[in-house]
């Protein structure tokens, strides 16, 4: 959640990126503030994940004046929310267990397959069962 601004700071928006997230992801949020006021003004800003602050910044604008603020964070939990919040608008992304790569589980069973008839083939046993095989 990006805390409430004093009356002059205003969050101008809110993104986040990527908008798919999986586990040990890193993700951004950028957010742009512009002081509408005629005066320099201050504020802490804190960047909250599952009720829990993760991480604050501290900005102080002139009039008119404009800044960027940029927030990261590893996601470490599939449940884990982000809650980006100002006066009227929120963002929730929620993270994803990361999907299971199909062709690495293919590989991996390849190269057990490959290895248990390279086994076969090279003792004497498995020689003697190719061989019974290949006279039928």
């Amino acid at each position: 959640m990006l805390e409430r601004l004093s009356r002059s700071l205003k969050l101008k928006n809110i993104n986040v990126t990527p908008s798919k997230m999986f586990i040990e992801d890193t993700v951004t949020i950028l957010s742009n503030i512009v002081n509408s006021g005629t005066k320099e003004d201050t504020k802490s800003i804190e960047l909250i994940i599952n009720g829990t602050t993760v991480d604050n910044r501290s900005i102080t604008l002139g009039p008119k004046g404009t800044t960027e603020i940029n927030f990261t964070h590893v996601m470490s939990l599939p449940e884990e929310i982000i809650l980006l919040k100002s006066w009227d608008r929120r963002e929730l992304v929620e993270v994803q267990k990361k999907p299971t790569n199909i062709i690495s589980i293919t590989a991996i069973l390849a190269t057990i397959i490959g290895a248990i008839i390279i086994f076969v083939a090279t003792t004497k046993r498995g020689k003697d069962t190719i061989s019974k095989f290949m006279k039928k």
